[in-house]
């Protein structure tokens, strides 16, 4: 640890910290790079502050810190940008000037990819530790999900608007068998994207609904298991009917539906195929069920996606209605980071006494958050 934090020393060796006077004050300074997102923020926080001991001349204007150096007798700022990014200024923004500033930047890349390296051995300790938070990408996942359940219902209320307007009016078979045909291709391409969308948020779930569970099972041993494995350690699926035979209905779908797609249509055995007689045929026609790797079979029947669509809602209703995952999916739905720390989810859970004072509590929780980012 000590040698690896002297390497980052010494790639700064020739950097000085400066010391600000009325002379070199900030307003002096021209911007050369601005808005660096790479390296982020933080690592180059702590390498300034923490490592190379300079001196943090505290916020700005969009800013949390910045402070001021010497490199090769050229005078330079370097400084925060809303906390994910950062800018390097120079007072004399000349060829030579710029010339530094490049190094200067190059510089910071190299230290940060070394102290980066160092914090991912110390923090994949914690991993198993339980000291950490977990990313919420709840938003993102059911957005998608949403985007293409709503496509699948605008298609639906399309075909039937034309079924409805042409009733009484003479369509040839033709055209109108051209029609339901388009109508049943377009729910069916929607709900191969809505399949893998739901499967995605469903696995995003379980992992986040692990932070509030106070497991015996190691976070990555956690992850090592199936998603069907997840849920049942999640949910007591042997304790309730409903919950079982809607565990029952979602392995059906995606051993079904989900698994060819996510692949290129290629399946190992169910899309193997021997030639006998004049055509082509299955290793077993117990593959056939799985109907979009056979070009031959219908894809899927909109009824069948209307069904399953249903399911799929139903799991939703129900971690948003059933105590106690009520309380954590409010808190999911929140879009903060989730708690992986026992004590952290002791905190939040002495807050789940009913909903109303829950989302009061998130609500102060998001305002909270809102001042301090909505600061710089």
């Amino acid at each position: 640890m000590e040698d690896a934090v002297n390497k980052i020393k010494t790639v700064f060796q020739d950097v000085l910290p400066l010391q600000i006077n009325s002379s070199n004050n900030y307003s002096k300074f021209e911007y050369i790079f601005p808005k660096i997102d790479l390296p982020p923020s933080y690592i180059v926080k702590i390498i300034l502050f923490d490592i190379l001991n300079f001196t943090n001349y505290g916020p700005l204007d969009k800013c949390t810190w910045h402070t001021y150096c010497e490199h090769k007798m050229y005078n330079f700022v370097i400084k925060d940008y809303k906390n994910y990014a950062f800018d390097i200024l120079c007072f004399k923004s000349d060829q030579m000037g710029l010339s530094l500033a490049k190094r200067l930047k190059a510089k910071i890349i190299t230290a940060s990819k070394r102290l980066d390296n160092i914090l991912r051995e110390e923090l994949t300790l914690k991993v198993n530790q339980r000291g950490f938070y977990l990313n919420n990408t709840y938003f993102t996942l059911f957005s998608i999900y949403s985007f293409y359940k709503d496509k699948i219902l605008e298609s639906k209320k399309d075909f039937d608007n034309y079924i409805f307007t042409r009733k009484n009016t003479k369509t040839h078979i033709v055209v109108k068998m051209t029609k339901i045909k388009t109508y049943e291709n377009t729910i069916a391409n929607y709900f191969y994207a809505l399949s893998n969308s739901f499967f995605s948020l469903l696995e995003f779930l379980l992992i986040a609904l692990y932070g509030f569970k106070q497991s015996e099972i190691k976070f990555s041993d956690f992850l090592k298991k199936e998603w069907r494995e997840q849920f049942k350690l999640i949910f007591s699926i042997y304790y309730n009917k409903n919950l079982k035979l809607l565990y029952d209905n979602l392995i059906k779908i995606k051993d079904t539906y989900r698994n060819p797609i996510s692949h290129g249509l290629v399946n190992r055995n169910i899309s193997l195929l021997f030639p006998l007689g004049q055509r082509l045929i299955p290793l077993s026609y117990d593959f056939l069920p799985r109907q979009m790797s056979y070009r031959h079979n219908r894809i899927i029947e909109p009824d069948d996606v209307f069904e399953i669509i249903n399911t799929f809602d139903k799991f939703l209703e129900m971690i948003g209605k059933e105590k106690p995952y009520n309380f954590y999916s409010l808190y999911i739905k929140s879009g903060f980071p989730i708690p992986i720390d026992d004590n952290m989810i002791k905190l939040i859970k002495k807050e789940m006494s009913t909903e109303e004072h829950f989302k009061m509590y998130l609500e102060k929780m998001a305002y909270y958050h809102d001042e301090i980012e909505n600061t710089y």
